[in-house]
């Protein structure tokens, strides 16, 4: 068997080494001066490099259960108690260390508080009310105001049964919101209400000459004289609440962060839609142009043309709540 070479075992034993002089002796980088020589208070959250203290006070699983209480040179004893810190108001009172080295920490500073209006930001993104701009102003480090614009613009035909179809879909609105970030951080909860709903769905349709169709159930054709053609509308309530959450600030709390990603979901409220359905042309009950009669005296047709209206504006009872999802980019002046 060949035996390691010599300067792979001490490419190893000066690699271990590293390792432990990681951890070295540092200092606390306090915002007050030290009340004790083992307290240290400090409104904020420490994390050591070697690993990071708990919020519950006890060390991470990298440390030993010793802890400096008094301030001796590095090669004096003076380690017993276990590493903890005070969560709530930030008091240390003793530092851990590993293997007999002791462990620098750094604190992690709070963000500087925001100002209102002092920053805005303007974003660009995608969601299911369509694409659209958003700018976004901060009240205070927990709170933002925001306020958007949708627009889109979709249109398909399509011939079946010899019938041809035409729909035009619009997505367009505007919405403002509240963002309340509980713990001041990305996650937010946001009120809101669509100050415009101007979602539309509209759709023609051409019936040729004998080309049956059904309205409630009840089958006509279109008069080979006069043929059929229709047109479909619908339409909701101009304004809604809305409520989303998701994760991603706009404005962030950094000064040197610029750029934001946010993802939120949630739905808005459209109310009950409304549907419209009219027909010009005139309507046979019989294929051959037998029993024709225009449309806009034909009081059977006006009658199932009512109910298959019905039919649709109960329809439009399920979207009454619509789902939002929403990704942006947006960058903060």
């Amino acid at each position: 068997m060949q035996r390691p070479s010599t300067s792979i075992t001490l490419h190893v034993f000066f690699g271990i080494v590293v390792l432990l002089g990681i951890t070295c002796r540092a200092q606390l980088v306090p915002r007050t001066p030290a009340v004790a020589p083992a307290t240290v208070a400090y409104s904020g959250k420490f994390v050591a490099y070697a690993g990071e203290m708990s919020p519950s006070g006890s060390a991470s699983a990298s440390y030993s259960n010793n802890a400096r209480t008094s301030d001796p040179s590095p090669n004096e004893p003076g380690y017993s108690a276990p590493s903890s810190f005070d969560a709530m108001s930030g008091n240390i009172t003793a530092i851990p260390y590993i293997s007999g080295v002791e462990c620098a920490l750094r604190p992690i500073l709070p963000p500087p508080p925001m100002h209102p209006f002092s920053h805005v930001a303007v974003g660009v993104y995608v969601s299911t009310l369509g694409p659209g701009v958003e700018v976004a102003l901060p009240l205070s480090n927990h709170f933002n105001v925001r306020a958007g614009f949708n627009l889109f613009e979709y249109s398909t035909s399509m011939k079946q049964s010899g019938i041809t179809y035409g729909a035009d879909i619009t997505l367009r609105s505007a919405q403002a919101s509240l963002d309340w970030f509980p713990r001041g951080k990305k996650f937010h909860i946001s009120p809101g209400v669509l100050l415009y709903n101007g979602n539309r769905v509209s759709a023609n349709l051409i019936i040729p000459a004998s080309t049956s169709f059904a309205l409630d159930g009840v089958s006509y054709y279109s008069d080979p004289a006069d043929p059929l053609t229709g047109s479909a509308k619908m339409s909701f309530p101009v304004a809604g609440p809305q409520l989303t959450a998701g994760f991603g600030n706009m404005l962030p709390r950094w000064k040197k962060q610029h750029f934001s990603i946010p993802f939120e979901f949630g739905a808005a409220y459209f109310g009950n839609g409304t549907a419209l359905l009219q027909f010009t042309g005139s309507a046979c009950t019989s294929l051959g142009g037998i029993n024709c009669m225009p449309v806009t005296t034909f009081t059977r047709f006006q009658t199932d043309l009512a109910a298959e209206q019905t039919k649709i504006q109960n329809d439009l009872h399920y979207a009454r709540f619509f789902p939002i999802l929403h990704l942006g980019i947006s960058y903060k002046f």
